[in-house]
């Protein structure tokens, strides 16, 4: 059990410098400059992932109904230029998606006989990543559900869920609101890895997956988001729980506003995280793009605020309204291309 928890345990770091190791035993004796070359090409351009953030201000640039306004804070919610848009995506998810003929993969006759999944009728949303990652506080957020509700995903509380043993089977979830649209609420990725829960839980009929870290990615994380592009799956890498990240940052800094408070607070957050996991995603040749910082419970006001149609003041985000466009934009652009190709 020690050596299969420690397997489990292996960071996306340590699963690096495995690879360099053996990439540079292959190499010597051959160059001194190519295992040089695997470890500083990371720094070169170390910015690139600030055209991404910028686009949702991550620093807390101030958003007035779709105005940019000056940097740091966000005071006023921003959410009321997107009521439109909310408004045609419940219509394109209110009718099925476009049909397709899901073949090259076993994948969809065992994901319909095994978990019941239907990918005529339904966009399949996965939601997967290692224990205690907040994977189903997720999901409820996605649907605008609080933890606790009926309709809820169940939330195990941290430990409940162990490298070798997870509490819960494959759970679909049908959206409230956007009524084709299932997210699937998955076990904890085992000490078996990510390309043996990929295959295990048939992750190649989904129409992306959601990929939920903590602080740091993990080598199953890696490992199953490798298998999701080989299988042409949109994966979005989420580092969730970015509010209690915050709140101890919050305590210990000084400013003069709240918002200008907030917007150190992220930019703190940014600079971690460009240290850590987007060093480790642009090492495995993921672009930096595909990370999403948000908080669960940001994201459930907000939908919540969508489904009520209500405003809701001083509501902060970072990614969370990025990560919701982004994500319904590439399962139903994926469905369409699919149809399209067999015209």
């Amino acid at each position: 059990m020690g050596s299969s928890q420690s397997r489990l345990e292996t960071t996306a770091e340590d699963l690096w410098v495995t690879e360099t190791a053996k990439k540079g035993m292959y190499v010597m004796g051959t160059t001194l400059l190519a295992p040089f070359v695997v470890i500083a090409c990371p720094i070169v351009g170390a910015y690139e992932y600030g055209t991404a953030v910028e686009d949702e201000l991550l620093t807390g640039s101030y958003l007035v109904d779709g105005a940019i306004g000056f940097l740091l804070g966000v005071l006023v919610s921003p959410i009321a230029p997107f009521f439109v848009l909310w408004e045609s995506t419940a219509n394109l998810f209110g009718r099925p998606p476009l049909p397709f003929s899901p073949s090259g993969s076993d994948h969809y006759e065992r994901a319909s006989s095994h978990l019941g999944l239907d990918s005529q009728n339904f966009y399949n949303v996965a939601v997967a990543g290692c224990p205690g990652t907040g994977k189903s506080s997720l999901v409820n957020a996605l649907l605008g559900y609080r933890d606790g509700q009926p309709r809820a995903a169940p939330v195990r509380e941290a430990g409940m869920e162990t490298p070798t043993i997870t509490s819960i089977e494959p759970q679909g979830y049908q959206h409230p609101v956007l009524h084709t649209l299932m997210l699937w609420d998955l076990p904890g990725i085992t000490f078996r890895g990510g390309k043996q829960y990929f295959e295990d839980h048939c992750l190649g009929a989904f129409d992306a997956i959601l990929l939920v870290s903590g602080d740091r990615l993990m080598a199953a994380d890696i490992k199953l988001a490798r298998m999701a592009l080989r299988y042409n799956i949109p994966i979005f890498f989420i580092r969730n729980k970015a509010d209690a990240a915050l709140k101890s940052k919050l305590r210990r800094i000084s400013a003069r506003t709240d918002s200008e408070r907030w917007g150190r607070a992220v930019g703190e957050l940014t600079e971690e995280i460009e240290k850590t996991m987007c060093r480790s995603m642009r090492r495995f040749g993921f672009s930096t793009e595909s990370l999403y910082i948000v908080s669960a419970w940001t994201i459930q006001e907000f939908v919540i605020s969508l489904i009520q149609r209500r405003m809701t003041r001083n509501l902060q985000l970072i990614h969370e309204k990025l990560l919701i466009t982004n994500l319904l934009d590439a399962i139903s652009d994926r469905r369409r291309k699919r149809s399209l190709m067999e015209l």
